[in-house]
């Protein structure tokens, strides 16, 4: 009995032995790694596992292709298969290489685009280092072929020199030797000014009234820099291509010698130019101007005031002022627009019973006047003035422009004799 045992035990052991080694696990095959690809080559993927060493279970799978390089847009390869289990030493099948991405370019210069791998400029451009260049004397159909003084560029290359009779200006531009009549090259090579035209080989302005002065077209009756004529510098106002010099009040109503009157305006303003004085025909009043006044000057009138009446037409009357736009050493006797409130008069007079009136003097015929009343002096606000000031059925003073301010003696029914009147001082408010 005890025999039949043993036996049976080793019968079992050996082939519980049999079935393990039919059943045994080999190593997993390892994957395949595939080689990264060069510009434009997509990486490799990953080769075939190697197969356990014993039939067995299924081969890990592949490591995955590296990244090709400089192409863009490659890539990666796939990750190799395990090998299949059950047959020994057979590895993951491996995948296909990866499609490869196009050749870049790299940085283009301004203007160019790249095309295929190579950068390209405009059309009519050449691409000479890291610019677009037109294809001119320096660069004449290629980066490397310049014209000599001798030759000009013309359709990529360099040919002949200017035929005969003709000049080349500095461009390359073969013209006659009086130019070609247009504003680039006007009776040579240089070009007009702007604004200027090119009439007979000649640059010239064509507004009127302006001069060709340097490389610009100016109006010599206006500019300070040409006043007049080019080159004649003017440090105060240019009118009419005459110059005058900017006056400057005081803070106080002044009179030189020669009768130019400066009075201070509002907003700092100066209102100046010469005196005057004057009378009908049938009064006598001395002085009638002021050019040999002296110093100090007083602007005073003195003498008879001949008769107004219907019978003359009220023609009797006197008067003295001063212009208030008047520039020294000029006849002209521009305008000026009040911007104050009003005047504030200083006056010395004897008249007897003859009024004396304050006169804004406008262009033409028009007149603004108040008649003066009370102590001297006397402070006016502008709508005080009026056209028929004696009675005030006229129209206000509403800040027109003036020409000069006044004091005014209307005659009365009879001549009056003795009659003195002094402007001492005015001022705008």
């Amino acid at each position: 009995m005890k025999t039949r045992a043993l036996v049976f035990a080793i019968v079992v052991c050996a082939c519980n032995h049999d079935y393990d080694a039919l059943k045994g696990r080999g190593a997993a095959g390892s994957g395949g790694n595939g080689a990264g690809g060069t510009a434009a080559t997509g990486g490799r993927g990953g080769g075939v596992g190697a197969g356990g060493s014993v039939a067995g279970g299924s081969g890990s799978d592949g490591v995955a292709g590296t990244t090709g390089v400089a192409g863009v847009g490659n890539a990666t390869g796939s990750a190799g298969r395990g090998g299949s289990g059950g047959i020994g030493n057979t590895g993951g099948v491996g995948n296909a290489s990866g499609t490869g991405g196009s050749v870049g370019c790299g940085a283009c210069p301004t203007g160019a685009t790249c095309n295929n791998g190579t950068c390209v400029c405009a059309p009519g451009l050449l691409l000479c280092g890291q610019a677009c260049v037109a294809s001119d004397s320096s660069h004449c159909g290629s980066c490397t072929r310049v014209c000599d003084g001798t030759t000009v560029c013309t359709a990529g290359m360099c040919v002949g020199d200017c035929t005969s009779g003709q000049m080349k200006c500095p461009d390359g531009a073969c013209i006659p030797p009086g130019g070609d009549g247009t504003i680039l090259r006007c009776g040579g090579c240089n070009a007009c000014p702007a604004g200027a035209t090119c009439t007979n080989n000649s640059c010239v302005c064509p507004t009127a009234g302006q001069m060709l002065c340097g490389s610009a077209c100016v109006d010599t009756k206006t500019s300070n820099t040409h006043c007049g004529g080019c080159n004649r510098p003017c440090s105060g106002t240019c009118t009419n291509g005459t110059c005058t010099t900017a006056t400057a009040c005081g803070s106080a109503y002044e009179v030189a010698a020669d009768g130019f009157v400066k009075m201070p305006a509002a907003g700092g303003k100066c209102w100046h130019g010469y005196a005057f004085a004057g009378a009908d025909a049938g009064s006598m009043i001395s002085p009638r101007d002021f050019s040999a006044c002296g110093s100090p000057c007083t602007l005073r009138i003195s003498g008879t005031v001949g008769p107004a009446t219907a019978a003359n037409s009220y023609a009797g009357v006197a008067y003295l002022g001063f212009n208030v736009g008047q520039d020294a050493g000029s006849t002209t006797v521009p305008t000026v627009t009040p911007t104050g409130t009003g005047l504030t008069v200083t006056v010395s007079a004897s008249t007897g019973a003859l009024p004396v009136r304050v006169q804004l003097t406008g262009t033409g015929a028009t007149f603004w006047c108040y008649t003066l009343t009370g102590a001297s002096p006397v402070t006016i606000p502008y709508a005080m003035f009026n056209t028929a000031c004696w009675d005030g059925s006229g129209t206000a003073y509403a800040k027109q422009p003036i020409t000069s301010i006044e004091l005014v003696v209307p005659g009365g029914m009879n001549a009056a004799s003795g009659v003195s009147v002094a402007l001492t001082s005015v001022r705008e408010n």
